[in-house]
């Protein structure tokens, strides 16, 4: 990978999986350099500064190398020496809080912000900022009209906010800082070479590979019962199967029965990049490609999405809009049978798409493959003025 501009760039939380797998795998910390588009200082400042340690001062152990962690060494259970482990989810937050630390306070001399203290009670008895500022013209040689009022909202002057009578006329939400969302892959050293950036990749150096998304859809959250989706975003064709939620083992099995369908009919090439979720039920998603070659796939490729990024999946996610129109959210699955949400998504599959020439995406795929794959993987077509998107729960 090409080394990024790090003069205007900072490690992302894609960037910290990355450096955690290949930890996991034993890479240098040049390779992982490498991988991520950075320097090898930068991957080693990161480490040390993401790390926790347990028992320090008890001695290091010889055989920890140059990076010197113990994520993965399997006398860690046991072991009293001083131990070092990389968590990529700790290591965001952390560098969050540092950015934060950074940017928080005021530059303004304390004899300043003393003489601009003065004007808390001429706000109080006003109740405006502008005005105060404007009658009293030294405040303008201090700072601008907008520091002043950060320096209220921020408690820095007596003044405080909810005293301010236009401030407590509108509604104002807490700002909670979006927490790092934990990738749910079984064994981390999976994600090298299947991350999104590999993704684009791939698609980039083979352009006629054929891609397929992957994603859950779920009614209640006390359900024992989701809807996998897969879909083939070159036709917007999507097909849905009931699975057990939460559960990776009952996802790869229902993909690789979908695959060994379209396979035995002559499609060997139909999942070549597959790209999925971070969701509990792809936690073992990159066993498929083994699984798939095993079928008789002639190339399968997994990948995973980034997290909080839906856009990766786009046609995927603009899909659900119409799986939602059928099965609403906050309504149980736990009753539906595999007929009623095959009849769904065949309605779904029969709405004429104007970006795909005014052709339904069962038109679209049977005119580039044939019928036969609309057979193999159970998609019927309805009439177009038969089409409904009701609710069916």
């Amino acid at each position: 990978m090409a080394k990024k501009d790090n003069k205007h760039s900072k490690l992302t939380i894609n960037d910290r999986m990355l450096i955690q797998a290949c930890i996991a795998k034993g890479e240098s910390a040049k390779l992982i350099a490498e991988r991520i588009g950075f320097s090898a200082s930068t991957v080693y400042r990161e480490i040390k500064r993401g790390s926790k340690t347990r028992n320090p001062g008890a001695g290091k152990c010889a055989k920890i190398g140059r990076i010197g962690i113990c994520n993965f060494c399997s006398k860690k259970a046991y072991c009293r020496l001083e131990k070092r482990f990389y968590d990529y989810e700790n290591a965001s937050d952390e560098s969050k809080r540092r950015r934060s630390e950074a940017r928080s306070g005021t530059r303004i001399p304390g004899e300043c912000l003393a003489k601009l203290d003065s004007l808390s009670q001429q706000i109080r008895d006003t109740g405006s900022i502008h005005h105060v500022f404007v009658a009293n013209e030294w405040a303008s040689k201090i700072c601008c009209e907008r520091t002043l009022r950060r320096l209220v909202y921020s408690g820095v002057l007596s003044v405080k906010a909810h005293e301010l009578r236009r401030y407590v006329r509108f509604k104002r939400g807490s700002q909670k800082s979006q927490k790092a969302k934990k990738i749910l892959i079984r064994d981390v050293r999976a994600l090298v070479g299947r991350t999104y950036d590999d993704f684009l990749a791939y698609t980039a150096a083979h352009k006629k590979a054929i891609v397929t998304q992957y994603d859950s859809v779920i009614g209640k959250r006390d359900d024992r019962t989701a809807i996998l989706t897969i879909t083939f975003p070159r036709f917007n064709l999507q097909i849905g199967r009931l699975i057990t939620k939460g559960d990776p083992s009952s996802a790869k099995k229902t993909i690789v029965n979908v695959m060994s369908k379209l396979i035995n009919a002559g499609f060997s090439d139909a999942f070549e990049a597959c790209l999925c979720d971070n969701g509990t039920e792809f936690a073992t998603f990159y066993e498929i490609e083994d699984a798939a070659k095993l079928a008789g796939a002639s190339e399968c490729r997994a990948f995973y999405a980034r997290p909080y990024r839906s856009n990766d999946k786009a046609e995927c996610e603009r899909n659900h809009e119409f799986v939602r129109y059928v099965f609403p959210k906050g309504k149980s699955f736990d009753g539906l049978t595999q007929e009623s949400v095959d009849s769904a998504f065949d309605n779904i599959n029969s709405l004429v798409r104007a970006g795909k020439g005014n052709r339904t995406p069962s038109e679209a795929a049977e005119r580039v493959f044939g019928k036969a794959f609309l057979e193999a993987i159970g998609v019927k077509k309805i009439d177009k003025r038969k089409v409904r998107l009701n609710p069916i729960i």
